[in-house]
């Protein structure tokens, strides 16, 4: 996952895996390989050409998931993030100090959310970019 969304942060590109267990550009992902994952889909939250977050998605139970259809409106719900959270730091940024800004904007932290069931989550680890 940590290449996957490396990858998407630096290039703002969207990462589809149709077969994450095939050999290919991301195969080597220790992530991947551990958790068995099948499908994978990374997509850059930008606003006004800044990376705002990412939204990974993956299945460890089937290749092909993510469909054009599937991805096409995840892409849609996506660009609607982007703006809630680009608002959001504005926001946020005018009601902070210049000190405390600048440190925020400085460190970015990617989190990943693992579910088990319907609304559960299982596990919860947090990425350093």
């Amino acid at each position: 996952m940590a290449s996957v969304v490396r990858y998407t942060a630096r290039t703002q590109e969207s990462v589809i895996l149709d077969d994450a267990s095939a050999p290919g550009p991301f195969s080597d992902d220790a992530y991947i390989r551990e958790r068995h994952a099948r499908s994978v889909l990374c997509v850059p939250l930008v606003k006004q050409d800044r990376l705002v977050a990412l939204l990974y998605l993956e299945n460890n139970l089937a290749p092909h998931v993510f469909t054009p259809a599937r991805t096409a409106v995840l892409k849609v719900v996506a660009s609607q993030a982007a703006i809630s959270l680009g608002m959001r730091v504005r926001a946020a940024d005018a009601t902070t100090s210049g000190n405390l800004r600048h440190s925020r904007m400085s460190s970015r932290s990617v989190g990943a959310v693992s579910m088990s069931g319907p609304g559960r989550a299982s596990r919860c680890r947090a990425l350093a970019m």
